[in-house]
């Protein structure tokens, strides 16, 4: 069963004072190669949604890999760096505390946590959509009778509301998929990203 969803933001340093995606790309485009993007690391969904938005908005920003959303934050905080995508877990605390510019969701819809924050579809980049999901998987073979007692179980600790509440709590977003439903998702993740990773890697021509 596909359990929750792990959407990450669009944040931008408080240091530059831009509240709005139009005002970020206006800032970036400004200012070629003047700025930096800060990532989870090379080939992580951060760096492959980031490198998705500058090729969209034709931007020239350096890449900044580090190793992971901890290592990074301290970055996007003073500045060094000018945006990143990140969870919903990392960004909340940093954006009530007024040190990141929280500017739109990669989700397809908007997330409860940051419900101000748009899509990218509603910012005008409709191909930049990664829901990010999780699933419980069980061993090929498993017995389709106990596959359902598991996914029947999965599916009602999801409607359980103090389930609920403790996993957006923790950044997420609950969402209950079937199992053939969840396997179309999977098919399709592998699909994407592949074929993302080889077109923002190309060598220029």
């Amino acid at each position: 069963a596909g359990i929750v969803d792990a959407p990450h933001m669009l944040v931008a340093s408080a240091t530059l004072g831009v509240h709005s995606v139009p005002e970020l790309v206006a800032l970036l485009a400004k200012r070629p190669n003047r700025y930096n993007y800060a990532s989870q690391g090379i080939g992580s969904l951060s760096h492959l949604e980031s490198a998705m938005f500058v090729d969209a908005e034709h931007l020239k920003v350096q890449h900044i890999p580090y190793a992971g959303s901890s290592a990074a934050m301290p970055g996007l905080i003073s500045g060094t760096t000018a945006m990143m995508m990140d969870s919903v877990a990392s960004v909340l605390p940093q954006s009530r505390a007024g040190k990141v510019v929280v500017l739109a969701t990669t989700a397809r819809h908007r997330v409860p946590q940051f419900p101000d924050a748009p899509t990218m579809a509603e910012v005008g980049i409709p191909g930049l959509a990664a829901d990010n999901p999780f699933a419980i998987l069980a061993p090929a073979g498993t017995p389709p009778e106990r596959v359902k007692v598991l996914t029947d179980a999965f599916a009602a600790a999801l409607a359980d509301p103090k389930v609920d509440q403790t996993l957006h709590n923790a950044g997420l977003v609950p969402h209950f998929v079937a199992p053939a439903e969840f396997a179309k998702t999977i098919d399709q993740e592998y699909a994407l990203w592949p074929s993302v990773a080889r077109k923002l890697t190309a060598p220029a021509s």
